[in-house]
């Protein structure tokens, strides 16, 4: 019996389904999470009271602007993850004879096709989470002035989020196929996904370095009325917060080589 390509395509698929499950999880817990929190911050409800206590809705949009990034950063090693999981069958169709660019389509269909769903799927349980999240922190507080309210600039944002990672993993995925060869197929089994500045020690200083940007912004930005310096001074404070959550994540990815190291075969087996 001769199998076609597409046979071939939806066999391994079938095949390896979980470990694509890890991948679509991911982003629907990224997307989702990005909606929620826009949701919640841009209510009507939430930004008349914030908006009147000045600086404390600049905070609160900062401390938006770092969880952004980190669910960006918390996306790219998902799909790192997931283009582990698909380098066997790169290496299948290209010892079929297909050339980089006809696999480049194969994955890309099947990416988009997945990180679609997955993003959809995050965008609808972004309002029933902000929702849930809303009613809990109002449980004791319940009044006309606290009802729950959509910021639809939030899911505004949580789209834009969606299309812009989509976008990134895109160009991730034609790098990898122009740049992949058979000698780092064979590799990529053993070897840990690698993220620059992952370390003990740099993981230390960020996990330091995030709470301590929030603290410098919001006490700069407090000093605005005595000093405008003190005031332009204040997104330095972001900016070591943001810094501090790199070098935090990049060293969280790093555990697979504890892993490896002290437990070799629990490492290869999962």
């Amino acid at each position: 019996m001769k199998l076609k390509l597409n046979d071939i395509v939806r066999k391994i698929a079938k095949h390896n389904w979980k470990k694509y499950l890890l991948f679509c999880i991911s982003i629907v817990f990224a997307v989702s999470m990005v909606g929620a929190f826009g949701i919640l911050l841009f209510s009507s409800t939430v930004t008349n009271v914030l908006l009147v206590l000045g600086s404390t809705f600049t905070i609160a949009l900062a401390l938006y602007g770092v969880t952004v990034i980190g669910l960006v950063i918390f996306a790219l090693y998902a799909h790192n993850i997931y283009v582990k999981y698909k380098m066997d069958e790169i290496g299948v169709f290209l010892s079929l004879g297909l050339k980089p660019s006809a696999v480049q389509r194969l994955m890309n269909r099947e990416f988009c096709g997945l990180y679609g769903v997955s993003a959809a799927i995050g965008l609808l349980l972004a309002l029933p989470l902000s929702f849930l999240s809303w009613s809990f922190l109002t449980l004791f507080v319940s009044t006309p002035e606290t009802a729950f309210a959509i910021g639809w600039v939030g899911y505004v944002v949580a789209i834009a989020y969606a299309i812009i990672v989509a976008c990134i993993l895109l160009y991730k995925n034609s790098r990898i196929i122009r740049n992949i060869d058979v000698i780092q197929i064979l590799k990529i089994s053993t070897i840990n996904e690698t993220v620059k500045g992952a370390g003990f020690v740099p993981g230390v200083i960020g996990l330091i370095c995030m709470p301590l940007g929030v603290v410098v912004f919001w006490m700069l930005s407090g000093m605005g009325n005595l000093s405008n310096s003190y005031s332009s001074l204040s997104g330095l404070g972001l900016v070591v917060s943001g810094i501090g959550l790199y070098f935090f994540i990049a060293y969280i990815t790093s555990i697979g080589d504890f892993f490896k190291r002290f437990k070799r075969p629990y490492y290869l087996k999962n």
